[in-house]
């Protein structure tokens, strides 16, 4: 008796649509598992830059830093500008590499680059800039960092307003996981914050995923 050797076309075939259905059906659940691990690895390196910013804060009389500032006079040690990044690296509260400032949904921001850009990918509340910790209220609600971005998408931001403007661009939270921030609050926790989230800070403008700009 002969025995087949090989496949018949229509045998290949089939084991070619069922590979394809299982690609199909494997590949949207293997992406969320990718957006998931994203999202958690930023949740953690945005954990440990709020506690290091924290304890810059318990040092400096429980103020918070200023989010931007442009010194009137002469430049300090070749910076024409302060984000609050830099103060607590000047400070000593960050150390190079500065790996967690880094997000890995944000690839174009760099670590090895100025910590006044570097830290950029997570923004400073600027409703918050140099007021006194002690004083918000609810501290559990209110967002002291969160992933951030302007409206070329392709460069970060030191920080955001509430409304998302900073001089003539929008600067704002960026929703980049999955319709949701990383954000860091002044209790000290970190959580995932998507819209509704974040209005009960007062914050209504942010960045979609995908880009696009709304303000509420």
């Amino acid at each position: 008796m002969n025995r087949r050797s090989a496949f018949t076309l229509v045998e290949l075939l089939v084991v070619i649509g069922i590979i394809a259905l299982l690609i199909a059906i494997l590949m949207p659940a293997l992406n969320r598992a990718r957006q998931a691990a994203i999202q958690t690895a930023c949740l953690s390196n945005i954990r440990q830059t709020g506690m290091s910013l924290l304890m810059y804060v318990q040092d400096n009389n429980n103020y918070l830093p200023r989010g931007y500032y442009a010194p009137p006079d002469t430049a300090y040690e070749g910076q024409t500008y302060f984000t609050w990044a830099y103060v607590l690296k000047v400070n000593g509260y960050f150390e190079a590499p500065y790996k967690m400032g880094e997000c890995p949904a944000m690839p174009f921001v760099h670590a090895e680059e100025s910590v006044n850009r570097t830290y950029e990918v997570f923004g400073f509340h600027a409703d918050y800039s140099g007021k006194l910790i002690t004083k918000l209220r609810t501290p559990v609600d209110r967002v002291l960092l969160a992933d951030t971005v302007r409206k070329e998408l392709n460069r970060a931001s030191c920080q955001f307003y509430n409304n998302g403007i900073i001089s003539v661009e929008p600067s704002a939270v960026h929703l980049r996981h999955r319709g949701r921030s990383t954000a860091f609050f002044a209790d000290g926790h970190a959580e995932a914050a998507d819209e509704d989230r974040l209005r009960q800070d007062d914050i209504v403008a942010w960045y979609t995923e995908e880009g696009v700009y709304r303000q509420y």
